[in-house]
C-alpha cells in the first residue's frame, strides 16, 4: 500500500513539471510571434518609404528646373504624395499612411550656395517608432534610408550612421507637416530618407550633343559647327521611308534639296522651310500645277507683281479679303466702276466693324448713287437732317402756374450776370446759348418765341414790353453771321407771344452758337422784376407764367 501511494505522487510531480515547461515554451513562442509581426510591420514601412523615395527622385530628375524655381535656401517646400500621384510617379491607389499610420512627404530646398537641390523624404504624425525598430526600417528603406531617433531627436541620420542632417538647420525655423492634421514637424520616432541629388547633367560631356534638355546646361544642346546635310531630297515628293505614312507621320525631320534649300517632313511629304511663300514665277502661265503645291501656297508673278494662292485645285489671285471685300490702302483708279448691288434709300447701313470710320457707296433701285450717312443709305443730293433740338426755359415763374412746362425754371436773383444783366434804361436781358455742329456744308434753321404775361387781378395799370434777339455766332471767328429779332407792343395788363425765325447757310468749321437774348422792361410804378402774373374770369383766378423763351434749332445738309 505504501509503495503505490509513492508511485502516484511521483507521477503528479512529473506532470506539474511538464506543464511548467510548456508554459515557458508558449511564452517564448508568443514573444517570437510578436517580434516577427513587428519585423513584418517594419519591413512594410521600409518598402513604403523606399517607394516614395524612388518616386520623388524620378520627379526631381524630370522636373528639376521647376522645383529649383519653387525652392529656396532658407526653408523647404513640401512635395506631397498628391503631387507625385498627379504626375503618375506614384500609383493613385497608394494610401496616404505607412504601416505606423505616419504621413510621408518630401521636403525640398535649395543648397546653401543656391545652385542645387536637397531633398529629405520624411514622415509626420501617426505612431512614433521605437529606436529598435527605427534601425531596421532605416536599413531596409533603400538608398539614403534613415530616421530620427529618440536618443538624438535633433538629428536625421542614415542607417548605420551613413549620413547626418541637423533638422533645425534644414527646416530653417519652419514647421512643415506632411498632412494638415499632423501636430508636429518631423521629430523623434519618424523616418527620414536623404535624396543625394545635385541636379541632372552634372557630368556633362561637351563632346556630344544631348537629345534632351539638361537643366542649367544649355550648352549641352548647342552645336558649335554647321550641320551638313549631305543627302538630298525633292520638295513636294512623298517619302514614306523618311517622312512616314498616314497614321505614323514623322513630322519635323529636316533635310535639304539639291540646291541646298532646307526641307522638312510634313504629313509624309518634303516641304520647303520658307513656309507657304514659294519662289516667284515669270508669268501666271508659269504657275505650277503639280504635286509640289500645298493648299495655302503663295507665289508672285514677276510680270505684274501680283500674288496668287493655291486653293488646292487652282491658283487664285489675292484681291479680296475673307468676306469678299477688296481693301486698297491707296487710291483706286478705274475707267469705269460697276456697282452690282442695290439698296433702298433710308434703310440702315454700317461699315465693317474692323473699319468703323470707312465710307460705303452703293446704288439705289433707280440707279442713283447712294452713300452710308449717319447709319442710313442716302443720296448725294437732297436734304438730310443733321440735328434737331426743341426746348424752352421759364425765365420767371408764378408758383403754381401750369400754362407752360419746360425742362428748366430759373429761380435765382435779378439781375444775375452774366446770365441775367440789367441795362441803365431799365431793360433786363436773359441770355441762352445753344451749340450747333455741322458735319458738312448745311443750313442752320432757328425758330424761337418769347412769351410775356404782365397782369394781375388785384393791381391795375401794369405796363411792360418784351424783345427777342436771335444771333448765329461762328465759334472760330467769334463773329455774328446771322441776326434777327422781334419786339412786342406795349402790354397793358395783358399777355403776348413774339416769334423769330432765322435761317443761315454755313460751313462745318469749328461749330456755331445760337444765342437767344430775351429782353423785357416794365413801365409802371409797381415793384417790377420779378413779378407774378394772373387774370380773373368768371369769379376765378388763373395763374400765369410771367416770362418764357422756347426754341427749335435744326441743321440740314
Amino acid at each position: 500500500m505504501l509503495s503505490r501511494r509513492r508511485a502516484r505522487g511521483f507521477a503528479l510531480i512529473e506532470m506539474l513539471g511538464a506543464l511548467a515547461i510548456a508554459a515557458l515554451l508558449l511564452a517564448g513562442i508568443a514573444a517570437m510571434m510578436d517580434s516577427s509581426l513587428d519585423d513584418v510591420r517594419a519591413q512594410q514601412a521600409a518598402q513604403y518609404q523606399a517607394q516614395v523615395t524612388a518616386a520623388a527622385t524620378r520627379a526631381l530628375k524630370r522636373d528639376y528646373d521647376a522645383w529649383l524655381q519653387r525652392a529656396n535656401a532658407q526653408t523647404p517646400v513640401v512635395m506631397t504624395l498628391a503631387d507625385l500621384q498627379a504626375t503618375n510617379d506614384l500609383p493613385a491607389a497608394l494610401q496616404t499612411r505607412n504601416a505606423y499610420g505616419q504621413h510621408t512627404c518630401v521636403l525640398v530646398k535649395r543648397t546653401a550656395n543656391g545652385v542645387g537641390l536637397d531633398a529629405l523624404v520624411v514622415t509626420t504624425g501617426g505612431e512614433a517608432i521605437g529606436d529598435k525598430e527605427l534601425g531596421l526600417v532605416a536599413a531596409s528603406a533603400g538608398p539614403g534610408g534613415g530616421s530620427i531617433a529618440t536618443s538624438a531627436p535633433a538629428l536625421a541620420r542614415g542607417a548605420f550612421d551613413a549620413w547626418r542632417m541637423p533638422l533645425g538647420a534644414y527646416l530653417g525655423g519652419s514647421s512643415p507637416t506632411c498632412d494638415p492634421a499632423d501636430a508636429a514637424p518631423p521629430n523623434a520616432g519618424h523616418l527620414a530618407n536623404e535624396i543625394f541629388f545635385n541636379g541632372p547633367g552634372q557630368q556633362i560631356n561637351s563632346d556630344y550633343l544631348y537629345r534632351v534638355g539638361v537643366g542649367g546646361h544649355p550648352e549641352a544642346n548647342a552645336m558649335q559647327v554647321p550641320i551638313w546635310l549631305t543627302h538630298t531630297f525633292v520638295e513636294g515628293a512623298a517619302d514614306a521611308a523618311n517622312c512616314g505614312a498616314a497614321g505614323s507621320y514623322a513630322n519635323g525631320k529636316l533635310g535639304a534639296d539639291a540646291a541646298g534649300q532646307l526641307l522638312s517632313c510634313r504629313n509624309g511629304v518634303w516641304r520647303g522651310a520658307g513656309g507657304h511663300w514659294k519662289d516667284p514665277v515669270r508669268t501666271a502661265d508659269d504657275l505650277p500645277t503639280d504635286a509640289s503645291n500645298e493648299t495655302g501656297d503663295v507665289r508672285l508673278t514677276l510680270d505684274t507683281f501680283r500674288a496668287f494662292a493655291w486653293t488646292g485645285n487652282a491658283w487664285q489671285a489675292l484681291a479680296v479679303d475673307q468676306n469678299g471685300n477688296m481693301i486698297v490702302p491707296g487710291v483706286v483708279s478705274a475707267n469705269q466702276y460697276e456697282i452690282t448691288g442695290r439698296v433702298v434709300v433710308n434703310t440702315p447701313c454700317a461699315p465693317e466693324p474692323s473699319r468703323p470710320n470707312a465710307g460705303l457707296v452703293s446704288m439705289g433701285q433707280d440707279g442713283q448713287v447712294l452713300s452710308c450717312q449717319g447709319g442710313k443709305w442716302l443720296p448725294q443730293s437732297g436734304i438730310k437732317i443733321g440735328g434737331t433740338e426743341t426746348a424752352c426755359e421759364i425765365l420767371m415763374e408764378t408758383p403754381g402756374a401750369t400754362d407752360f412746362s419746360c425742362g428748366y425754371t430759373y429761380r435765382g436773383p435779378y439781375p444775375n450776370p452774366p446770365l441775367i444783366t440789367y441795362e441803365p434804361d431799365g431793360t433786363y436781358t436773359y441770355t441762352i446759348n445753344r451749340p450747333v455742329k455741322l458735319d458738312n456744308n448745311g443750313l442752320i434753321a432757328v425758330s424761337a418765341y418769347m412769351h410775356m404775361s404782365y397782369a394781375t387781378c388785384a393791381l391795375k395799370g401794369r405796363e411792360g414790353q418784351m424783345r427777342l434777339v436771335v444771333d448765329v455766332i461762328d465759334v472760330q471767328s467769334n463773329q455774328v453771321i446771322a441776326h434777327s429779332e422781334a419786339q412786342s407792343t406795349k402790354l397793358i395788363e395783358d399777355a403776348a407771344t413774339i416769334n423769330v425765325t432765322l435761317n443761315q447757310a454755313a460751313e462745318p468749321r469749328s461749330g456755331y452758337t445760337v444765342r437767344l437774348s430775351s429782353k423785357w422792361a416794365t413801365y409802371d410804378s409797381y415793384a417790377g422784376t420779378p413779378w407774378t402774373s394772373s387774370y380773373c374770369s368768371g369769379g376765378k383766378t388763373f395763374l400765369q407764367t410771367p416770362l418764357v423763351t422756347g426754341w427749335t434749332i435744326n441743321s440740314f445738309y
